[in-house]
């Protein structure tokens, strides 16, 4: 969210992070690699990329199995350097945190379970940029 109006910059990099969001609940299949899935992610990342800091955790776990924390130290993650395949019933958080260090950050994101036809957000909230009259 942004008070006031966007910038055009806010809008890019928002639109960025809803489209890596959307490219990984589409790929997101079961049995895919979990590089194939972050790589979908990457495809709309690149083109900030040089702009912003960015994580590169495209997907980290959640679930009863997992402590609380804002990022688990144990688990699957959706990265590029991943080569093992999501299953069905996975559960993963896609943080798509953009951030322009010391100005701004943007971060859409979703929760998403794992099935055959790709990832199922948990939640009906949109990922998309919301501007709050200030």
């Amino acid at each position: 969210s942004t008070v006031g109006t966007a910038t055009a910059e806010h809008r890019r990099l928002a639109q960025a992070s809803a489209d890596a969001v959307a490219a990984i609940l589409e790929t997101a299949r079961a049995g895919t690699p979990a590089r194939t899935v972050a790589e979908a992610g990457l495809r709309y990342i690149r083109p900030v990329e040089r702009d912003i800091v960015f994580h590169h955790y495209f997907g980290y776990p959640v679930g009863i199995g997992y402590h609380p924390s804002w990022i688990e130290t144990l688990g699957f993650f959706i990265r590029t350097d991943n080569p093992a395949p999501v299953q069905a019933g996975m559960v993963f958080h896609l943080p798509m945190s953009l951030r322009v260090a010391g100005r701004l950050g943007i971060c859409l994101s979703q929760t998403m379970l794992v099935t055959p036809d790709g990832g199922v957000p948990l939640t009906s909230t949109p990922a998309r940029l919301a501007e709050i009259e200030g």
